[in-house]
């Protein structure tokens, strides 16, 4: 009963959903906003046993930055929670509105504003309930986990039953009462997490513009649907198979109905050739062909969609055949789908007749945004940069390049402060610069160009840094460098291990990168 009522629940909350992104996603309108917020989460320590003694202590950072924050007002509160829908419809990341709800009730307790941190912590567990799994809520990253959650709002629920009159007569006891806790016990012995790619299928069809699969697998087909922006919706794509079909595949008859190879199911967050949304899908595929093995004559490539709304409320043109965004896909990752198979594309929404494969896979490990903890590991990056040099026949190199990636004027990330920025670099006799715009040559160019000529790429947006997924290092490091505004970042962060620039340059250097 109590799981038929949550599960109805949570299907009332999902028709409630509306935005662009997946709930989990945290992408979109906001993104740097809420890692600003997430920096700011980490700095309370909310997970340290000592937590609480930190906030009535002002001595301490926890309650210096909870005084700081401002508690929500009444009239605010009141709108969200008498609107839920339209809150949740809004959101694409509850994990980021869950943290941030329970660090503002931090600083409700220090205003003495008791119930207005109740109700943060009975709206977090709402959008908790709306987004029940582990990889949405990931405590290594928010510093809140979905036991935390629960275990707090049941000792709020136990405090609202006995008299707390003389505690909140003394605010540093009720903020004892009432702060934040780690979850001491296992209240959830699950671990679900959203997406759980890649799932082999004991038989997988292509038809009708959906993925077939056999009752028992379609859990876990659709699970594994998920692209950097976080899981699909599944039901546009996936269905299982008919009685009739059903009893050829478990029996064993062969004939048209299977085809020879394999069905290697490759969900796609954007069909936009946009090449640092396109490693997220290229690194982990490669790997996973490396890993099982797998010749290129004998895998077949499906490419899905997520079928979320986009642009103002449009969906992708991939429905039908020769349409401009699957021609434009095809063509701008040729170099890459070429690697993973040597027979013809299939997109799934453009399938019509029913193919099968004995052997069949959907998705891969997830790579996903900045907001969750990817399963992606070094060794996938070793291996799509081996693949890659492999292709090219790239040949290591010790000398330092490094490669400026500009923009066109006018357009986002644009690197205005371009030739006082070269000017530094010239003055240090370790590097050797180059300058390209990279957007303008076609993607095998641009992997060639960055393969050959760069062991750090140099961009005004962090997003720059797919290009050092590619780079030639032989360490796992490869450097990358990203400006923030007009200026120079101080200090450069790393990319996936290695050193960081500072260590070459000193950080001495980049104060006269000026606008």
């Amino acid at each position: 009963m109590e799981a038929r009522t949550w599960k109805r629940l949570r299907d009332l909350l999902s028709r409630a959903r509306s935005g662009p992104f997946e709930i989990c996603a945290c992408a979109g309108q906001g993104y740097d906003a809420l890692l600003a917020a997430r920096d700011n989460i980490k700095r309370l320590w909310l997970h340290h046993p000592l937590f609480v003694e930190s906030l009535v202590d002002p001595g301490q950072q926890a309650h210096h930055l909870s005084v700081m924050q401002s508690c929500v007002d009444a009239e605010g509160m009141l709108a969200t929670l008498s609107h839920f829908d339209l809150t949740l419809s809004k959101t694409n990341c509850v994990a980021g509105d869950v943290a941030s709800n329970v660090a503002i009730a931090q600083s409700c307790l220090l205003q003495r504003k008791w119930a207005r941190a109740a109700e943060l912590y009975f709206l977090s567990f709402a959008l908790l309930v709306a987004a029940p799994w582990t990889d949405c809520l990931d405590k290594r990253f928010w510093d809140v986990s979905a036991e935390d959650l629960v275990y707090n709002i049941a000792r709020l629920v136990g405090l609202s039953w006995t008299d707390m009159g003389d505690a909140l007569m003394q605010p540093a006891e009720a903020v004892r009462l009432l702060a934040w806790r780690s979850s001491p016990h296992t209240l959830l012995p699950w671990n679900r997490p959203q997406c759980k790619g890649p799932k082999m299928l004991q038989a997988g069809c292509l038809g009708f513009g959906k993925i077939h699969v056999l009752p028992e697998d379609s859990d876990g087909a659709s699970s594994a649907l998920c692209s950097e922006f976080g899981a699909f919706e599944s039901t546009k794509w996936l269905t299982t198979l008919g009685q009739p079909d059903l009893q050829k595949l478990q029996t064993g008859m062969t004939g048209h109905l299977f085809s020879a190879g394999r069905l290697f199911i490759l969900p796609v967050g954007t069909p936009y050739p946009n090449l640092w949304h396109a490693l997220h899908w290229w690194i982990p595929a490669i790997a996973l062909k490396q890993e099982h093995g797998w010749n290129t004559s004998d895998t077949h490539l499906g490419i899905v969609f997520d079928s979320k709304l986009r642009n103002g409320g449009h969906r992708w043109d991939v429905d039908r055949p020769g349409s401009s965004d699957t021609a434009r896909f095809a063509k701008f990752h040729d170099a890459i789908l070429q690697l993973l198979s040597s027979n013809p594309l299939r997109f799934v929404a453009q399938e019509g007749d029913m193919s099968c494969f004995r052997e069949a896979l959907v998705g891969f490990r997830s790579f996903r945004y900045d907001m969750a903890i990817t399963q992606v590991g070094h060794q996938d990056l070793r291996v799509f940069r081996a693949s890659l040099r492999a292709a090219l026949d790239v040949r290591q190199q010790r000398v330092m390049r490094v490669l400026i990636i500009q923009r066109e004027a006018g357009q986002p990330r644009h690197i205005k402060n371009l030739s006082p920025l070269r000017r530094v670099l010239q003055r240090n006799s370790r590097f050797v610069t180059q300058t390209q715009q990279l957007e303008a040559l076609a993607l095998l160019h641009q992997f060639s160009l960055v393969s050959h000529a760069a062991q750090c790429a140099l961009g005004e947006h962090s997003r720059w840094g797919s290009r050092c997924w590619l780079g030639v290092d032989g360490s796992d490091g490869t450097w990358l460098l990203s400006l923030i505004g007009d200026k120079m970042a101080a200090p450069p962060f790393q990319a996936h291990g290695g050193f960081s620039l500072h260590d070459v340059l000193p950080l001495s250097e980049w104060r006269h990168v000026e606008k």
